[in-house]
């Protein structure tokens, strides 16, 4: 599910695979929506370096426009195991949000703590792209989207199973007015 912080209705991906990406570069330099300066890189630097990661690192690059730069983790030998194994940085958490370099920040945290990392990362001038849940109360998501939408950055949550049966569902709720 890709949300831009202006929009109130959530809307499903389809089977446009390439929305993700075109979201997460659609304004790498932070500018209001009605002014975009694009750029050929995205420059990321993913914070929680668990099992998840691996798949994130190898992903990214494969699109030309995605540049993995950092990965950061509260386990910072953690974090230097996959900086070595990608060859990107390793950093402590809170100087990848300073890293004026950074565009994106790619949330692979723990579910307990993805809005306070979503929230860190807006609040240091970056976009974010979470793993699910986006927050885990509707209050803090909110949160979230209203500090993205005042800042002009965006924010995106990777879907819980890409076109699975819970989204085939919910896609169908929607297609049938019931939501």
């Amino acid at each position: 599910m890709i949300m831009h912080a202006g929009l109130r209705r959530r809307t499903l991906i389809g089977t446009d695979f390439t929305a993700p990406i075109r979201f997460l570069t659609s304004d790498i330099n932070h500018q209001p929506s009605n002014t975009y300066k694009r750029s050929p890189m995205a420059t990321i630097g993913i914070i929680g370096c668990g099992n998840i990661s691996d798949i994130y690192l190898q992903a990214g690059g494969k699109f030309p426009i995605l540049d993995i730069k950092a990965c950061a983790d509260i386990d910072l030998v953690r974090a230097q195991a996959q900086a070595d194994k990608y060859a990107i940085r390793a950093m402590r958490v809170e100087d990848l949000l300073a890293d004026p370099s950074i565009d994106i920040v790619v949330n692979l945290t723990i579910p307990g703590v993805h809005a306070e990392v979503d929230l860190s990362a807006l609040h240091a001038g970056k976009s974010v792209y979470s793993e699910k849940p986006l927050a885990l109360d509707r209050a803090s998501g909110r949160q979230v989207l209203e500090v993205a939408r005042a800042a002009g950055l965006h924010v995106g949550c990777a879907p819980d199973t890409f076109l699975g049966g819970g989204l085939q569902t919910c896609r169908k709720l929607i297609d049938d007015g019931v939501i």
